[in-house]
C-alpha cells in the first residue's frame, strides 16, 4: 500500500509539473481564444470552461493535451491485452492527458490538468489510504476518491468508473476499471464540489468515447457529501 500511494503521489506530481513546462507552449500565437481550443472545452463542456476561465487572472494557456481520438485507441490496444490470469505481471499503462491549463507569469506547479488512465485497484478494492482520503461510493459503477495522498504533493481528485471496453477480457470491467484524476493548483477553488462536478462531466465523455459496454451511470453531480 505504502509503494502504491507513494507511486500515485508522484504521478500527481508530475503531471503539474509537466503541465508547466508544456503549457507556455500552447499559447494564444496562432489568434485563437481560449474557447476556441477544443480539447479542453470538450472534456469540459462549456460550464466547465466558463469555470475554468472565470477562476484564473491572467493569460489562459491550454496544452498538453491527447484529443479523444487518442483516448479511444490508446486504452482500446491496452485494455484488450491485458490478461487477468497475469496475476504476476506487471501491466503497464499509458496516461491519456486530456486537458491541461497553466497561466502565464504564474510559479512553476501552478497547474490544471486532467488525465484518464486505469486504476491499479479493482473496483472493489479502490484505496482511500486507510482513510487518509475521503472515497465516496456513487452507484455500482462510479466512486469518487480525494484528498492529499502524501505532504508537499497537491491533493488530487479522482473519479473511478467500471467500463467494459469491447473486445477486452469479461473481467476487465471490474478488474481494470477507468480513472480520472484531476489535479488543480490553479482555480483557487476552496472545495472539492466544484471540480467533482466538472470531472464527473469529463468521465461522461470519456465513458462515451470509449463506448462502455456496461453502459456505465455517471451522474451529473457529485453526492451532497462532497463539499
Amino acid at each position: 500500500m505504502e509503494l502504491m500511494r507513494k507511486a500515485v503521489a508522484v504521478s500527481s506530481l508530475m503531471a503539474v509539473l509537466v503541465l508547466s513546462s508544456c503549457g507556455a507552449g500552447e499559447s494564444h500565437e496562432n489568434g485563437e481564444g481560449v474557447g476556441e481550443r477544443p480539447h479542453c472545452r470538450k472534456i469540459l463542456g462549456d460550464a466547465g470552461m466558463s469555470w475554468l476561465e472565470a477562476s484564473v487572472e491572467g493569460d489562459l494557456h491550454l496544452g498538453g493535451t491527447d484529443d479523444l481520438d487518442t483516448v479511444r485507441s490508446l486504452f482500446y490496444k491496452q485494455l484488450r491485452t491485458w490478461d487477468p490470469d497475469d496475476t504476476d505481471g506487471y501491466f503497464s499503462f499509458a496516461d491519456a492527458h486530456v486537458c491541461g491549463a497553466s497561466v502565464a507569469g504564474k510559479p512553476p506547479g501552478e497547474a490544471f490538468d486532467i488525465r484518464y488512465t486505469r486504476s491499479v485497484h479493482s473496483f472493489g478494492d479502490i484505496s482511500d489510504d486507510d482513510g487518509k482520503l475521503a472515497k465516496v461510493p456513487v452507484n455500482s459503477d462510479v466512486a469518487l476518491v480525494y484528498g492529499r495522498w502524501s505532504l508537499g504533493n497537491p491533493p488530487s481528485y479522482n473519479v473511478y468508473f467500471r467500463c467494459q471496453i469491447p473486445g477486452a477480457p469479461a473481467e476487465q470491467k471490474d478488474g481494470v476499471p477507468i480513472m480520472g484524476e484531476m489535479v488543480d493548483t490553479l482555480t483557487g477553488e476552496s472545495g472539492a464540489r466544484t471540480r467533482m462536478k466538472h470531472l464527473l462531466h469529463s468521465a461522461q465523455v470519456v465513458a462515451r468515447t470509449l463506448d462502455c459496454e456496461n453502459d456505465p451511470v455517471i451522474p451529473s453531480e457529485p453526492p451532497a457529501s462532497v463539499k
